[in-house]
């Protein structure tokens, strides 16, 4: 974590759209013992796609 305060404050909203643009979704999740996670899920490729 920095404190420096020299950041824009856009990372996690760039993170959120390019998980939409890519059907994928961002979300926060807030564990009982404190602290935080961001989760990524991407959805599942076809078969076939990318080339297989």
């Amino acid at each position: 974590m920095s404190s420096s305060g020299s950041g824009t404050g856009l990372g996690l909203a760039m993170v959120a759209n390019v998980m939409r643009e890519h059907d994928g979704e961002a979300r926060y999740e807030s564990p009982p013992a404190g602290g935080a996670r961001f989760v990524l899920s991407f959805p599942e490729s076809p078969r076939g796609a990318a080339g297989e």
